[in-house]
């Protein structure tokens, strides 16, 4: 494990956040909410320059962490937050919150440094599987295109700034479809066919298996071990999006694209709705 270098990716609002925040329990590892942000590629012109700047930004992160114990990363108050969104009156949509800059952090000699970033990384995985320990979170897609329908990010508009800058295929997808709900499939169809591809079953987790076992699965993933069986408490679906036509969202994504059936059954999206 010494010095070892992870990305850990995933789908919009499956549960990375919180994700990040367990791996920070387990010993020797440093986990960080995205410190890189898409404009630190504007002078990136195709995934092979992308990919240089994420091994080097990597080695800078390093660096710092070792000689100051700081880190970049996107928090709040100066701390890393598993609420991303909060409600806003105005729109009625729940916005994101926070800001990168450093935060303290402790790591001794040889620690796991894992970064969190879900489009940009998930666009780039087939080239950086060669480079790093890779790792991608996934979650129920019922729940999923619920929450992207009460957040003011760009999924909300069926738009995917971080995937389309090094994936073509998927913006001119995007740009031809009309539909906002469709364009949303796409990119939820997109995000399970880049995991299915891309990573082994073992890399590829499963927010429900995390809620209930804390992070014991994910440090299995890792290749360590933890006892933690401690379930996160999550509200039913029907509770946390009321007011939502989760029916007629159900019957669109058994309709739609079908790359979330490698993973979840029809019948795990019904039983999302108890």
């Amino acid at each position: 494990m010494s010095g070892s270098n992870w990305l850990l990716t995933g789908i919009p609002r499956a549960g990375t956040s919180v994700s990040t925040r367990l791996l920070n329990s387990l010993p020797d590892t440093v986990a960080l909410n995205e410190p890189l942000q898409l404009t630190d590629f504007e002078d990136c012109a195709d995934a092979a320059a992308a990919l240089e700047r994420i091994v080097e930004r990597f080695r800078e992160i390093r660096e710092q962490i070792t000689s100051s114990s700081t880190a970049p990363a996107v928090n709040v108050a100066g701390a890393q937050s598993d609420a991303r969104v909060m409600a806003d009156s105005e729109t009625g949509l729940r916005r994101p919150q926070g800001e990168v800059s450093d935060i303290e952090v402790s790591a001794s000699p040889g620690f796991r440094l894992v970064i969190k970033q879900n489009a940009l990384f998930t666009a780039l995985l087939h080239r950086l599987v060669d480079q790093f320990e890779c790792l991608a979170l996934i979650r129920n897609p019922l729940d999923v295109l619920a929450s992207w329908q009460t957040v003011d990010l760009p999924v909300n508009r069926g738009r995917l700034p971080g995937g389309e800058r090094y994936d073509s295929q998927l913006a001119n997808i995007l740009s031809a479809e009309e539909d906002c709900l469709h364009r949303q499939l796409c990119i939820l169809d997109w995000f399970y066919r880049r995991f299915h591809s891309c990573l082994p079953n073992t890399r590829v987790l499963r927010f429900e298996d995390v809620a209930t076992g804390g992070v014991a699965g994910l440090a299995r993933a890792l290749g360590e071990r933890a006892e933690d069986a401690v379930p996160l408490e999550l509200a039913p679906l029907t509770e946390r999006y009321r007011g939502l036509d989760l029916d007629g969202l159900l019957q669109a994504l058994f309709d739609g694209p079908t790359a979330w059936r490698d993973f979840y059954t029809q019948a795990d999206c019904e039983r999302a709705l108890g």
